[in-house]
């Protein structure tokens, strides 16, 4: 039986203009490893302009279904679809992001994080 997994693609959306967001597709792209995944610098992207600010903010993931994945659900999504070699662990990790108690306060830890990120221009990075 064929994974459906195989047959998605993913764009992943992120900030390139943020130190964070930067370190954190470096890693996602070494240790995660998130099948057929293409990383879109949001300066760069074809999106309609209200998607660009909200994924300013959050994270976006979008699969060739259109699906959007945003923040806290990107990083679960992303887990869940790893080549890595230890997938599987990964795969247990995203699917449990979905427990209640552990969504609640991931959401909460992201939407912090997210918020309080350095963003940075061509000569200078503000909080």
């Amino acid at each position: 039986m064929a994974n459906p997994l195989s047959e998605s693609t993913f764009q992943l959306y992120y900030d390139d203009n943020c130190p964070l967001c930067l370190k954190t597709i470096k890693y996602i792209k070494k240790w995660v490893n998130p099948l057929n995944t293409e990383y879109v610098k949001l300066s760069q992207s074809k999106l309609d302009r209200k998607l660009v600010n909200r994924a300013y903010k959050e994270m976006l993931l979008v699969s060739n279904a259109n699906k959007f994945y945003w923040g806290y659900f990107t990083y679960s999504k992303m887990l869940r679809s790893s080549i890595s070699w230890y997938s599987g662990l990964l795969w247990i990790i995203g699917q449990l992001m979905h427990l209640p108690v552990l969504r609640t306060v991931g959401i909460k830890i992201y939407l912090y994080i997210s918020s309080n990120r350095i963003k940075c221009t061509s000569n200078t990075c503000i909080l």
